[in-house]
């Protein structure tokens, strides 16, 4: 099938598939490893947990940002590839820079701040494509998954047998290959909101203030932000936890991909969940569950079995999660303020909440550690827990009446 036959008569599965393929591998090389390298350039856990928390807070402006410039472009593949092309340069610049505090801090600053460029609006790029068919993006997804996976297994077996200093150009070359894919990669078609009200940039934002100023959707912002949080000790540090309680490299590697293989699962199972449960039903189980998780990691990660369950969760703390609050500001925020409405979504709960929770976890597990850490994530599931139960209704996560 030509490109144009493919835009004019169908979904373009196999180039988004691929898109999300990528760009979860180069998340499945980074977020495992990249501690491990601050450990070997001799970083205490503070020191680590106020990095990764520098670098996350950048998705506080970043998305905003972003999403306001493709908003008015009216293009959003064009950001989404020079961010990749601007996050790929400054990740590979760890390979030059001296390892201090300061220098490291500020290339994963510049790092994350383009990088964080790419998944709100090209979220959005998948959802204009599917339009009437968005519950075919747990399936697109999926592919995600499995980039994580191969990743992840590639980095654990190629780190322990040539040195974790291979890590950052082995993950160039992956965003060398993103960057090719998200060139071919279609620019969907406008919104007809965005058709009609192109023009109308006051409107667009006395939308989005309206929307935002709705108490449901604060709840909302509020709940995926301590979700987020929570999940700072684990992205963090479980792959150095794991390490020091005796496991290989490639034995934790293997833990990674047992969430993400639970996680793909869950995918693709989602449409039938959707179809059964309320978002906010679906939100409620999330977070409940992912408060379970992180007591068990904080009592038990000793007991395999214990550890086998609590990285299977993870296909409901992070998988069922994002799924379910994907869909809540697709409906909530339509038409042009779309964009902006997954880059707060980004900026929020992976900004804020990412960042104070690598700050945090960094600072208690140097204290207190694991036990400490995942005590406090397991408070904020609960906190996370009652912020939905209390504020936000079942008609609260269908479509905005004034969009």
């Amino acid at each position: 099938m030509t490109v144009a036959s493919e835009m004019g008569a169908s979904l373009p599965g196999k180039r988004l598939s691929v898109f999300y393929f990528l760009y979860f591998a180069v998340a499945g090389a980074a977020l495992p490893y990249l501690p491990v390298l601050l450990v070997a350039r001799g970083f205490d856990a503070a020191a680590i947990g106020t990095m990764l928390a520098i670098g996350m807070a950048t998705k506080i402006i970043a998305p905003n940002l972003w999403a306001w410039w493709a908003d008015r472009l009216g293009t959003r593949m064009s950001i989404i590839r020079f961010g990749i092309v601007a996050g790929g340069c400054a990740f590979a610049a760890l390979e030059y820079v001296p390892y201090t505090l300061a220098w490291v801090a500020m290339a994963l600053a510049f790092y994350n701040f383009f990088w964080n460029s790419v998944l709100p609006q090209f979220e959005v790029v998948t959802l204009n494509h599917l339009r009437a068919r968005e519950s075919r993006y747990s399936a697109l997804r999926l592919w995600g998954s499995v980039g994580f996976v191969i990743a992840v297994l590639a980095a654990g077996w190629l780190t322990q047998e040539f040195g974790i200093g291979l890590l950052v150009p082995m993950i160039t070359v992956l965003f060398a290959c993103l960057a090719v894919a998200s060139f071919v990669v279609p620019e969907p078609e406008p919104e007809p909101a965005a058709a009609s009200e192109s023009s109308a940039h006051e409107r667009d934002d006395e939308r989005l203030w309206v929307t935002l100023r709705t108490p449901s959707v604060l709840a909302f912002l509020v709940a995926v932000t301590l979700m987020q949080a929570s999940h700072g000790p684990y992205y963090a540090f479980f792959t150095i936890q794991v390490e020091d309680m005796g496991y290989a490299r490639t034995q934790v590697s293997l833990l990674w991909v047992l969430g993400v293989i639970a996680e793909v699962v869950l995918f693709a199972c989602a449409p039938r969940l959707f179809a059964r449960f309320s978002l906010r039903t679906l939100l409620l189980a999330t977070a409940a569950l992912t408060a379970i998780r992180w007591v068990m990691m904080a009592y038990a990660a000793d007991v395999l079995v214990v550890l086998l369950v609590a990285q299977c969760l993870h296909a409901i703390s992070f998988g069922l999660y994002h799924a379910a609050a994907i869909q809540v500001i697709r409906r909530r925020f339509t038409g042009t303020i779309a964009g902006r409405g997954q880059a707060l979504f980004s900026s929020i709960g992976y900004g804020v909440g990412s960042a104070l929770g690598s700050f945090v976890a960094g600072l208690l597990w140097a204290d207190y550690g694991p036990n400490g850490a995942y005590l406090a994530a397991a408070g904020a599931s609960v906190l996370a827990t009652g912020v939905l139960w209390i504020w936000m209704r079942e008609s609260d996560s269908q479509a905005n009446s004034d969009s």
